[in-house]
């Protein structure tokens, strides 16, 4: 994969100079946006009819015994925003290498991925750090046309 053809836009709020680090928490973050988005249900057969409690007493006695499920907080506009510039940098890289690095940012560990992918850890770092080297180069190469 050569930077030279991954061409990216400028955003507000990113790096003066991107690293492998920051490309790599930005993808992570984007994972976590993801994440964090609210689901979205098909609804089936759809009824006019209130839902009723057929035994209200058993239903109100059993109110509260369940432990509540929290969801995060909604993403705010700048991390859609910031998300959204990092699913793009994933449809200019390689199928594999956007697989790979996704996984990573999505936190899957590297002992699944190698039972996944068949390579070792080894390898599969390296080949996620090229990947983060190159976005980054090409990052920064954007950067200095947009300030000149």
């Amino acid at each position: 994969m050569g930077s030279a053809a991954i061409r990216v836009t400028r955003t507000e709020g990113e790096p003066e100079s991107w690293t492998t680090e920051a490309v790599s928490l930005r993808l992570a973050e984007a994972a976590s946006v993801l994440r964090r988005m609210p689901r979205v249900q098909l609804r089936g057969r759809m009824t006019c009819w209130p839902d009723v409690a057929q035994d209200s007493a058993r239903y109100w006695m059993a109110y509260g015994t369940e432990s509540a499920r929290v969801r995060p907080a909604l993403p705010s506009p700048q991390e859609l925003d910031r998300m959204d510039e990092a699913l793009g940098w994933l449809l200019l890289l390689s199928a594999a290498d956007r697989k790979l690095v996704w996984a990573r940012a999505s936190g899957v560990t590297w002992r699944k991925l190698e039972d996944l992918d068949g390579r070792s850890e080894r390898t599969l770092r390296g080949r996620c750090q090229s990947v983060h080297a190159a976005l980054a180069r090409a990052l920064n190469g954007r950067q200095d046309r947009t300030r000149g």
